[in-house]
């Protein structure tokens, strides 16, 4: 079997990147033939290790060369650059004979169904349906951003299937028959609790954006700190709003007690050297990170944001979901699990049994059906 990935490109060190690697790792140890085909890779390599028998195209459309011009030129060279996208994606499907085409929302999602190359169209989504508005840029980028999404929305039924992340979030698609919920894989997998929970440190991990809502995480720190002074918030990741988040570190007086790590190329270990993990997004999928934290005997606080944490988390057992945005009650939660550590390891203990349900072999089960299902394999 063929299987081929439409992306942008898997040189950051996104969430989305590093599902695709892990799913494309997975696929090729189980005989699938899989290719990674990118628009803007100019030759850097995968931020994430890439198994060698992986086969990249990178379609040189460089659709991230051209965001400093005018709107005009802007709009005339993001027109050229589909009608390129479009004619060197065909060309190359037809010559690859690909089973199944897979764009993972990117610039080839409102088209690709009408390429017909003869393999099966599959578009994955990777945020909750709720959070569209949310990423809508504001004045004239937001009209294109709106028109994208129409040009989305109208493209879904005519794709094989639908795959989204998260039973919440399908409740929210059911004008459409082709929708199958499928979840990420969880990065780590061992055969018991890793993380001993003893060291008074909570962790996050992230890129430095607004939807992150790391903002509102420090918020909760500093009514944290007055109770609890003697533990301390790490923060790893990087991003463009590291400045102001580290100026409200400096405000809130917490500069001895919130630290922005940068990123880490050992996040595993980040993870190990913790007793909390905490997440406040405005939004997500389905987060990378409470799987990572979980699979590590990790107890989570979270945001019960859409979409993701309530697919993941049961409240009270394997960690702590909190009203999305209710900052006193996510403080009040962190204090409670840094003052019990009884309850620390319980639901640590608990949460490692709970990731289990994301096992890579449980997750590629599901996809391989669904491929063989496609193609009467």
């Amino acid at each position: 079997m063929k299987v081929a990935y439409c992306i942008l490109g898997t040189f950051s060190s996104g969430g989305i990147e590093r599902v695709l690697v892990n799913k494309a790792n997975a696929l090729v140890k189980r005989g699938v033939e899989v290719f990674i085909i990118t628009t803007d890779q100019n030759g850097r390599k995968s931020f994430y290790p890439l198994d060698e028998n992986v086969q990249c195209y990178d379609l040189n459309i460089n659709y991230l060369s051209r965001r400093n011009r005018f709107y005009w030129q802007k709009a005339y060279h993001f027109w050229n650059n589909i009608r390129l996208h479009k004619k060197r994606l065909a060309h190359l499907l037809k010559h690859l004979h690909v089973d199944i085409t897979v764009s993972v929302n990117g610039f080839e999602t409102s088209w690709l169904p009408d390429i017909h190359d003869g393999s099966k169209k599959i578009l994955e989504f990777h945020v909750a349906r709720s959070t569209l508005n949310f990423l809508q840029r504001p004045g004239l980028p937001g009209l294109f951003d709106r028109y994208l999404n129409h040009k989305m929305f109208s493209a879904i039924d005519r794709y094989d299937r639908f795959i989204i992340l998260t039973e919440e979030d399908a409740k929210n698609w059911k004008e459409y028959k082709n929708v199958e919920v499928i979840p990420n894989a969880k990065t780590f997998e061992y055969n018991s609790p890793m993380a001993l929970l003893e060291q008074k440190r909570v962790i996050s991990v992230g890129h430095y954006t607004r939807r992150k809502g790391f903002e509102r995480m420090i918020r909760a720190w500093s009514l944290v700190h007055k109770e609890i002074p003697d533990w301390t918030l790490h923060i790893i990741g990087e991003g463009e709003e590291r400045q102001r988040l580290q100026q409200q570190i400096e405000e809130s007086g917490l500069h001895d007690s919130v630290f922005l790590n940068g990123t880490s190329s050992d996040v595993k270990n980040e993870y190990l050297k913790s007793s909390i993990f905490v997440m406040t997004s405005y939004y997500e999928g389905l987060p990378m990170v409470i799987l990572e934290a979980e699979s590590l005997g990790v107890p989570v606080v979270s945001f019960a944001c859409p979409s993701g944490p309530r697919d993941i988390i049961t409240d009270g057992e394997d960690g702590f979901l909190v009203p999305n945005g209710n900052i006193e009650l996510l403080a009040a939660k962190l204090i409670e699990l840094m003052k019990d550590k009884d309850k620390r390891k319980e639901m640590g203990q608990k949460a490692f049994i709970n990731s289990n349900r994301f096992t890579e072999e449980r997750i590629m089960e599901k996809w391989m059906d669904l491929f063989n299902r496609l193609t009467n394999k």
